[in-house]
């Protein structure tokens, strides 16, 4: 017959403690769902092209704006027409882009429901898959979480075309990057929730991606 001694039974009471804790331990936070969440509201990759027409100066042609190399290939692409819009003395002539009925199938809008804000719009990104969690805590002690994600896309058939990859490049790097390169988004815990700390601070319309050439991500 096995005897348990004090020594022995006092070391069974601390490793069942020890189990207990472990099992008692909160699961990390899983950020699937607020991620999918963000994305489904901000998640549409825009050009920063919310305001049109959109008038190309002969200045604008001569340094290579971005609006001069960018509206050209828009047009080849079949999204846009331009006509020329002669001077009346105070005014310079301008080449004027205008949307056409195929490119109006991408200025949709972005950001919360209702609040107007329309742009052009060439893709939509979705969650593939969390890759890693940083957490920390800001300034007012709060806890935070640095998301990094993998991301599906469903892009525009002309994004893929070699003049519109070289005019639009970020675009070209969202779009080949679907699956493998990494984006970051930063939450912030209220209560028991994590919510973006871009709309917890701004509570802002712009999406992750608006404005891609140029501005984001």
């Amino acid at each position: 017959m096995t005897r348990i001694t004090p020594i022995v039974l006092a070391a069974l009471l601390a490793t069942a403690s020890v189990a207990c804790q472990k099992k008692a331990a909160p699961a990390a936070p899983d950020f699937t769902a607020p991620l999918h969440a963000y994305l489904e509201e901000r998640g549409r990759l825009c050009l920063g092209k919310e305001t049109w027409p959109i008038d190309v100066t002969e200045r604008d042609v001569a340094v290579g704006s971005r609006d001069a190399v960018q509206m050209p290939v828009l047009e080849k692409l079949g999204l846009v027409e331009s006509s020329n819009v002669a001077g009346d003395g105070t005014t310079a002539s301008v080449i004027r882009y205008r949307l056409t009925p195929e490119g109006m199938r991408y200025y949709a809008p972005h950001g919360k429901p209702g609040e107007g804000q329309r742009d052009l719009c060439v893709a939509t990104l979705t969650l593939d898959k969390v890759v890693n969690v940083a957490f920390s805590k800001d300034e007012s002690g709060r806890s935070t979480a640095l998301v990094s994600y993998t991301y599906k896309v469903d892009a525009a058939p002309w994004t893929r075309d070699p003049d519109a990859e070289r005019a639009f490049p970020m675009v070209a790097r969202v779009v080949h990057g679907a699956g493998s390169a990494q984006l970051e988004e930063a939450f912030s815990q209220a209560g028991t929730e994590w919510v973006p700390v871009e709309i917890a601070n701004r509570n802002t319309a712009s999406g992750p991606l608006r404005g891609a050439e140029g501005r984001k991500p």
